[in-house]
């Protein structure tokens, strides 16, 4: 697997080209656009996974709150309280984050 920042010179060096830019020589000793591509799409994928289960870790931990707070008694020390109410609070953040994201990626892209 290629490094991302080896891949990111790869494909700008590929777009430069594609641009008129630069000639092909500045291709010469690199990989070939195809394993570029499939080394990027990998990249993207394992990226896209890492997302997918970093959401689903904090969908658990929503759940787990939810279900903390609903059996909550007023015999807990404040100091428990507060703590689930402030783990809540910033999902919530994570939440309003996530959406501002997904409004600012062009359609068609992101989960």
């Amino acid at each position: 697997m290629t490094n991302t920042t080896t891949l990111i010179q790869s494909l700008k060096l590929i777009e430069a080209w594609h641009d008129g830019k630069t000639d092909w020589t500045e291709l010469r000793g690199m990989p070939l656009v195809s394993e570029t591509c499939r080394n990027a799409i990998d990249a993207l994928e394992q990226q896209a996974a890492q997302i997918d289960a970093l959401r689903a870790d904090a969908e658990r931990m929503r759940v787990a709150l939810n279900v903390i707070a609903e059996r909550q008694s007023s015999e807990w020390p404040e100091r428990c309280r507060i703590n689930v109410q402030t783990a809540r609070s910033v999902l919530d953040l994570i939440d309003g984050i996530d959406a501002a994201l997904r409004q600012e990626q062009p359609k068609g892209e992101g989960a």
